[in-house]
């Protein structure tokens, strides 16, 4: 089992005509807009066309340790390390990790750290403060974060792992890269491996203004 980072979701389940799948992530959403309408967001409408769209040539399956590689790395940028500081503590996604554990629980500002690693909700809407699932309102993953915010926050992340963006923000290099069979050698190719997942998940929630959804 792994985590599957999804977009689009309603517009694939209903041209797969998965009726059952389609019910229930509608259900979802109305519970995901009682949680913002009590933010004072607005609510979110979740595209039903489906959409054809490039992923990057990003993996978007893999295990649900290599998110906690991501997550590991991206708290050793945010708490001023390098990468070769990263590289020689060989933290290898240890959840109980001191830096980790101070971005989940004290400073609990990342949409990427502070969220479920195996289900949930990121929307296209730009908003400073993840939202927690309330006894009114009990969505999937009980967290939801800004698709703007993540890609902000792998923006940020992009040097200390050396991924190169061009001005325009693609990342085809990288993403070529990663279909290479020499791809696995590269020490931080878990932390890159859901980066380019998320990159290209962000961008594409963004621009057809659909929920990144993991299961």
């Amino acid at each position: 089992m792994g985590l599957a980072i999804e977009v689009n979701i309603l517009g694939q389940l209903l041209e797969n005509g998965d009726e059952e799948g389609v019910a229930f992530f509608k259900e979802e959403f109305e519970l995901v807009n009682k949680a913002l309408k009590v933010h004072g967001l607005p609510e979110h409408v979740e595209p039903e066309e489906p959409v054809e769209f490039d992923s990057l040539g990003s993996c978007l399956s893999f295990p649900y340790s290599f998110v906690h590689y991501l997550r590991t790395a991206m708290a050793y940028a945010r708490n001023n390390r390098t990468r070769q500081q990263y590289l020689e503590d060989k933290p290898d996604g240890d959840e109980n990790n001191e830096l980790l554990q101070c971005e989940l629980f004290e400073k609990t500002t990342s949409h990427i750290i502070c969220h479920s690693d195996c289900e949930g909700y990121y929307l296209p809407l730009d908003f400073e403060d993840i939202i927690f699932a309330d006894e009114d309102y009990q969505f999937a993953g009980g967290m939801l974060g800004s698709s703007k915010k993540v890609l902000e926050e792998l923006l940020s992340c992009a040097d200390f792992l050396g991924i190169e963006i061009t001005p325009d923000g693609d990342v085809a290099k990288e993403a070529k890269l990663q279909e290479n069979d020499n791809f696995e050698n590269d020490p931080l190719f878990r932390e890159k491996t859901v980066w380019l997942a998320l990159y290209a998940a962000a961008k594409l929630s963004i621009a057809h203004n659909s929920a990144i959804v993991f299961a």
